[in-house]
C-alpha cells in the first residue's frame, strides 16, 4: 500500500499531480518504509526535473517574460528575441542548445517542411525558441511538460505572441491519449522516460503512432550535464536502432553542438 501522498517539498510542488502520485506509488512498491520510499521518490524527481532547472532560474524566466509583457514590445522582433534568449538560458537543455537554435530549426524545416501542428513533449522552455522556428502563428503548438509552472510560463508566451496552441502539465508516462499533430518533438526526453520505467520510450512511440503523428524528432545528449562524453553517442545509437527498427520507423540524423538529433518517420 502506498498510503497518502507525502509533501515532497517546495521545489516539486508544481509538478503534475499524476506524476507525483505515480512516482510515489512506484517508490512504495520497492521500499516498504515510508522514509525510504520518500528518499527514493525524491531521487527520481531530481533526475527527471530539478537536475535541469532550479526555482531561481524559473524566477528569472518569469521576470524576463513579465518585462516583455509590460513593455508593449510584443511585435518588436529584437525585444521578443531578447526575451526568448533570456528564458532559454534558464534551463539546462535549452541553454546548451541556444548557440545552435536557429541552425537546428533550419535543419528541421529542410527535412520536415512547415507543419500545421506540433506536439512538443517534455518541452521545458523550448517553446521560447519560436522566433527561430519559422512557424506561422496559425500552427497549433501543443506543449506538454511535467512542471505546471513552466507550462504556465509557456501559455503566457503563446498568448503574448498570438501563437495558436496550449500548454499542459502532465505525466508523460501515464498521460493518456496524445493530441493529433503532424510532427512531435521529443528533445532529450526518451532517456529520462526510460530511467523512470523500462520500456517507456517504446510505449511513447507507439502512442505517437496511434495519434497519427507522421514524424518524430528525437534528441540525445552527447555529453553529460558534467560535460563528459563517456561514449554516450554510441550508447544512444544502439538504443535508437533497436527502438525504431522494432517499430518500423525510418531514420536520418545529424549532430549540433553536444546534441544528436534523429528524425524518425513511420514506414
Amino acid at each position: 500500500m502506498s498510503g497518502p501522498l507525502p509533501d515532497f517539498g517546495r521545489k516539486y510542488r508544481a509538478l503534475a499531480p499524476a506524476l507525483l502520485d505515480r512516482v510515489w506509488r512506484e517508490a512504495c512498491a520497492i521500499e516498504p518504509r515510508p522514509a525510504d520510499a520518500l528518499k527514493r521518490a525524491k531521487r527520481a524527481l531530481h533526475q527527471l526535473h530539478s537536475a535541469f532547472v532550479e526555482e531561481r532560474e524559473l524566477d528569472a524566466a518569469e521576470l524576463a517574460l513579465a518585462r516583455l509583457e509590460a513593455s508593449g514590445d510584443g511585435d518588436d522582433r529584437a525585444a521578443v528575441e531578447a526575451c526568448a534568449r533570456a528564458v532559454l538560458a534558464r534551463h539546462a537543455s535549452t541553454r546548451e542548445r541556444l548557440a545552435t537554435i536557429a541552425q537546428l530549426h533550419g535543419e528541421l524545416r529542410a527535412r520536415l517542411g512547415t507543419p500545421a501542428s506540433v506536439l512538443d513533449l517534455g518541452c521545458g522552455l523550448h517553446p521560447f525558441a519560436l522566433p527561430w522556428m519559422g512557424l506561422p502563428r496559425t500552427t497549433r503548438y501543443h506543449a506538454w511538460e511535467a512542471d505546471a509552472r513552466m507550462a504556465a510560463l509557456v501559455a503566457r508566451w503563446f498568448a503574448r505572441l498570438g501563437q495558436a496552441g496550449e500548454a499542459r502539465a502532465v505525466d508523460l508516462i501515464d498521460g493518456g491519449e496524445l493530441p493529433a499533430a503532424e510532427v512531435a518533438w521529443l528533445f532529450k526526453l526518451l532517456p529520462t522516460l526510460e530511467r523512470q520505467r523500462s520500456g517507456a520510450a517504446g510505449a511513447l512511440l507507439e502512442r505517437l503512432a496511434q495519434a497519427g503523428i507522421r514524424a518524430a524528432v528525437l534528441s540525445f545528449p552527447t555529453r553529460s550535464l558534467g560535460a563528459r562524453a563517456k561514449g554516450m553517442r554510441e550508447q544512444y545509437g544502439r538504443f535508437v536502432d533497436g527502438l525504431l527498427r522494432e517499430r518500423c520507423f525510418s531514420e536520418e540524423s545529424f549532430e549540433l553542438g553536444d546534441e544528436w538529433f534523429v528524425v524518425a518517420r513511420r514506414c
